[in-house]
């Protein structure tokens, strides 16, 4: 999506859209794999979940498990979450899915330290998704980790 988000006045269609790779701090070194070690990372609202949602979550799961399919879930931070130190879930997947889920994410502050309101609003179509540069940004950092991990995790 090439539309740009401005935080105060909302969404707006940029003819002259500029791509924009921020320069920050964080690398796939950061991202934040959930296990005991690292559950303090993450905060389950546990908002309760569409009966609907629910079924085809555990659907989702019974046809991975069956076919030997490793699941992972990725953490895509909205607007609000630019600042947030923790990964925020609506759920417990793996619970939901009823089957191995790999929860991996990178919290706002780290993801996003250091930017401005005025940077911020260039990665993002609107208050809860990416546009194409901050698909890029996420993408370049999220992919080595997503790689390792099925690597890590291939049955063969």
């Amino acid at each position: 999506m090439r539309l740009s988000y401005d935080s105060k006045n909302g969404i707006i269609e940029d003819p002259h859209f500029t791509p924009y790779l921020p320069q920050t701090g964080a690398t796939s070194a950061d991202i934040r794999i959930y296990s005991t070690a690292s559950a303090s990372s993450f905060v389950f609202s546990n908002r309760p979940t569409p009966f609907f949602q629910t079924y085809f979550a555990g659907q989702f799961g019974s046809l991975a498990r069956t076919n030997g399919c490793q699941l992972v879930f990725l953490h895509l931070p909205v607007f609000a979450e630019r600042t947030s130190p923790v990964l925020t879930e609506s759920c417990y997947w793996p619970g939901v899915a009823l089957t191995e889920v790999c929860m991996m994410g990178l919290p706002g502050a780290k993801l996003f330290a250091g930017l401005s309101e005025a940077q911020l609003d260039r990665l993002y179509a609107d208050p809860v998704h990416f546009n194409e540069n901050g698909q890029n940004y996420f993408t370049r950092l999220f992919t080595p980790a997503l790689l390792q991990f099925y690597e890590n995790h291939a049955t063969h």
